[in-house]
């Protein structure tokens, strides 16, 4: 996995010094899970030894479990402190997923945090058609081939006319979740796959054969200019 977790975090790191470069504002949407929160660290530690101006940088979230905003279940509380502390990334830049004690109901939180894409986008407004908002979109892939918080054949994970939404009934624990919908997770420039695993293997050979959202997800998911799959031997072991 330490090979994956580097690899993502140079890829990552040189786009959006890139990005900052070119438009002069760059964003980053993380992943939870083991690889997920290594690769978030790392990309701290790079940022910072890098020299990129983080004033300048964004992060966000591909999806959150809808528990106690200090939840150690949660997908962001591992790498606050790295971004913010240690990467110097403005607080105010940093884009959590409300939780379930900020006084919202799961479907509130979910309408919320698809507003502040658009409210963040400035000049340039947060749109699904066509043009990419997000510079890198980073994702992991379940065994089953879900990504972010939508899994297979799961009724929540049809939704496409939010930005974000809510999710029930997960069939990973927790229950409740919100997750950034299919046209979002399709609107950046730059997607990288992080996998690391045996447990993963039939899921990664899925997801490189024939598009379908429904059966697997990972299978649906492209940057408007690059989609790269890092991968160790194990996740690669049926390619």
């Amino acid at each position: 996995m330490d090979a994956v977790v580097k690899a993502v975090a140079k890829d990552a790191v040189a786009r959006i010094a890139a990005a900052i470069e070119e438009r002069g504002i760059a964003h980053l949407v993380l992943t939870g899970g083991r690889a997920g929160t290594a690769t978030a660290e790392r990309i701290a530690i790079s940022l910072e030894f890098a020299e990129v101006d983080t004033s300048k940088l964004h992060v966000w979230w591909g999806d959150e479990r809808f528990v106690a905003t200090k939840s150690s279940d949660r997908n962001d509380r591992p790498v606050i402190s790295a971004l913010t502390t240690g990467a110097g990334i403005p607080v105010y830049n940093v884009h959590t997923i409300p939780g379930s004690d900020a006084g919202m109901s799961l479907n509130e939180a979910a309408a919320w945090y698809g507003q502040q894409l658009t409210i963040q986008g400035s000049d340039s407004a947060f749109t699904t058609q066509g043009e990419a908002y997000f510079d890198v979109l980073l994702l992991g892939v379940g065994p089953d081939g879900h990504v972010a918080s939508l899994f297979p054949e799961h009724r929540d994970a049809r939704a496409t006319s939010a930005y974000a939404v809510p999710v029930r009934n997960s069939p990973k624990p927790p229950s409740e979740r919100i997750s950034l919908s299919w046209p979002v997770l399709n609107s950046a420039r730059h997607v990288s796959f992080l996998v690391a695993g045996f447990d993963k293997a039939q899921a990664v050979k899925t997801a490189h054969g024939k598009v379908d959202a429904a059966a697997c997800p990972a299978s649906a998911v492209r940057g408007t200019e690059s989609t790269t799959w890092f991968l160790d031997k194990e996740a690669a072991h049926f390619l």
